[in-house]
């Protein structure tokens, strides 16, 4: 039989509008960007805006995409400007950048770690930037400074993701002074170089999520907690934070989130808790990071009065010891006992890998939800429902 050669002619593709393809190729890539992944609220897994290879796995993406054919290679353009870093192409990026077209595409960018004086002119050029990320400080590197120069007004930026240190605390509070439109900041500080000095932090009007990470020095955290947070609702810090006696009370806020990665246990302090944040309706926390202290007859008066809810993080362990597990299996009916103290909870969500500890103490865990479950409360999460 023969077989024309036009039967393996490439079929032509549909005829459709360039803005429908613009769409077609965004979707397809918009799981995979630097904003995507800062919206993503419902999802403990998504990437990390600090994690410059989550950024370069988007990029590649939309390369990948624009060689289906020229009229997607023309269109990917605005695509790959949507989301940039500074790094050694800067002179090509500036010069895309002078375009204004091309400047306005901008919607989030990762600064270099040395190179301020490409960041001011970055931002600078773009006007409609919501997400910035300023990533960790080298060790060794030469550090580049331009002249002084005031930043524009960034209505748009919404999300802030930044390692603070003595280079980038003076563009960090030029970026705040900028942006009254901010309501995520993600602040840390550099593990390489000298804390930064504390300095005057204006009122941001529309923040509404704050994580400090522990490395924080608290003279910088203080500064920051100083300035009016009207409308702050969830916090993350570490217990460590908490000690600090100049500590302001934020009555605004209702979901605290207790984090530290180090492997040292920190009293869980539910009376200085309610103290700082009076309205507190959820808390959350990994048990294996918080230790509970001994409940006294007067725990009620010592709990926020308003808090119902309470997420208990088990983190993953591979391979674990059993005298890990044991320890673990202890942990948990610790919290569980203080959580039965606590008759305000009417709802616990248990999160990670609880299912480790069936092996070890699955019939004292029972027990525990048992009663908890008996006086009405809920509980939710890693298999330990009530059967219906």
């Amino acid at each position: 039989m023969a077989i024309h050669k036009s039967a393996f002619k490439r079929a032509s593709l549909p005829q459709l509008p360039p803005e429908l393809w613009i769409d077609i190729h965004r979707l397809a890539t918009e799981s995979l960007s630097p904003l995507a992944a800062v919206y993503d609220k419902r999802s403990s897994n998504s990437d990390d805006p600090l994690n410059d290879l989550d950024l370069q796995r988007y990029l590649r993406a939309v390369r990948t995409l624009a060689r289906v054919c020229r009229l997607w290679n023309s269109i990917t353009r605005d695509l790959l400007y949507a989301h940039v870093r500074i790094n050694a192409r800067f002179n090509s990026l500036a010069t895309a950048l002078a375009d204004p077209s091309t400047a306005a595409a901008v919607r989030s960018v990762r600064l270099s770690s040395t190179r301020f004086d490409y960041n001011v002119a970055v931002l600078r050029l773009c006007p409609h930037l919501a997400l910035i990320v300023q990533p960790e400080f080298p060790r060794p590197g030469r550090v580049h400074f331009g002249p002084v120069v005031p930043l524009p007004a960034l209505p748009h930026l919404t999300h802030l993701y930044w390692i603070s240190s003595a280079w980038s605390a003076d563009l960090l509070a030029r970026v705040l002074h900028a942006a009254p439109t901010l309501t995520d900041l993600h602040l840390s500080h550099s593990s390489t170089i000298a804390p930064p000095d504390a300095s005057d932090v204006p009122a941001l009007p529309a923040l509404r999520d704050l994580v400090l990470e522990p490395r924080l020095p608290h003279p910088a955290m203080l500064s920051l907690l100083a300035s009016p947070l009207p409308v702050l609702a969830h916090f993350t810090l570490s217990p460590a934070h908490l000690t600090y006696p100049a500590f302001p009370t934020l009555p605004t806020v209702h979901t605290l989130t207790l984090a530290d990665p180090s492997p040292q246990l920190h009293p869980l302090q539910l009376a200085r808790i309610a103290t700082r944040f009076p309205r507190l309706r959820e808390l959350r926390y990994n048990v294996t990071m918080a230790a509970p202290l001994v409940q006294t007859p007067a725990a009620e008066a010592e709990v926020p009065p308003l808090l119902a809810t309470v997420r208990l993080a088990l983190a993953s362990l591979v391979r674990m010891p059993p005298h890990n597990v044991t320890h673990l299996a202890r942990l948990a009916r610790a919290h569980l006992r203080l959580l039965l103290a606590l008759h305000g909870v009417e709802r616990v969500v248990l999160e990670g890998r609880w299912d480790v500890l069936r092996a070890a103490s699955a019939d004292d865990l029972e027990a525990l939800l048992g009663e908890l479950r008996g006086r009405g409360c809920v509980v939710e999460g890693s298999g330990f429902e009530a059967e219906t």
